[in-house]
């Protein structure tokens, strides 16, 4: 049985969690006021940025435990955990886009367009909350499984 750092997990959890209750209000943003708030959009990228990092840091944890090695990419690690059947892999689909947006926000800032950025707030909060119950239900599982 793979071990989790619990508390690693945790701390990254309730870094999911402030991300997302720091992009509520750009989420109730119509788009076109998010669009006209140059604030709300740089704001916004900062906090996906945060969100998606810390779910990748689990996503990474988690399958480093399994697999004994460190994922190829963030993308690819998503992947891999609906394969071993820690999200489904509808989520999983949607967290390889919110990956491959984090490594366009990182290395390609200019480039992001914000109609996206508008689209992913929209999105980033149900996906990540998903996300988190998931990885609670699969731990959990895993901490009750036999030897």
């Amino acid at each position: 049985m793979a071990r989790f750092n619990e508390e690693l997990i945790a701390q990254r959890i309730a870094e999911i969690r402030q991300a997302m209750a720091l992009l509520e209000p750009y989420a109730q943003m119509s788009q076109q006021q998010f669009l006209t708030n140059r604030e709300a959009v740089d704001a916004a990228k900062y906090r996906l940025l945060m969100g998606i990092e810390s779910c990748a840091q689990v996503c990474s944890h988690l399958f480093s435990r399994f697999k004994g090695q460190a994922p190829d990419s963030i993308p690819s690690c998503f992947e891999q955990l609906s394969e071993l059947g820690v999200v489904s892999a509808e989520l999983a689909a949607r967290l390889v886009q919110m990956a491959r947006f984090r490594n366009m926000l990182v290395h390609r800032y200019q480039l992001v367009d914000d109609v996206r950025v508008y689209q992913i707030v929209q999105q980033s909060i149900q996906d990540w909350e998903a996300f988190i119950d998931s990885v609670q239900v699969f731990v959990k599982g895993q901490k009750h499984a036999p030897p």
